[in-house]
C-alpha cells in the first residue's frame, strides 16, 4: 500500500514496559522500514496498524529476541 500511515507498537506480554513505538519511513513502492530497539531478550508482541484510503488494517504477531 503506497502512502499509508503505518505505526508499530512493541510490548512484552506480561511485563510493564515503557512505550516502544519506532518511527517508520516509506521507502517506495509500498515498502516501509523501521529500526526497532528491543530493551531485553524474550517474547515481544508487535502490533502494526496501517491506515490507508481503502480502510485500516491491523496485524499482531509475536517474536522472540535473544
Amino acid at each position: 500500500v503506497t502512502g499509508a500511515a503505518v505505526s508499530l507498537d512493541l510490548t512484552m506480554p506480561g511485563m510493564a514496559m515503557p512505550p516502544n513505538r519506532p518511527a517508520i519511513s516509506e521507502v517506495g513502492n509500498g515498502v516501509y522500514t523501521a529500526r526497532a530497539f528491543f530493551t531485553m531478550a524474550g517474547e515481544w508482541q508487535v502490533r502494526a496498524v496501517v491506515k490507508h484510503p481503502a480502510g485500516d488494517d491491523e496485524f499482531t504477531f509475536l517474536l522472540r529476541t535473544k
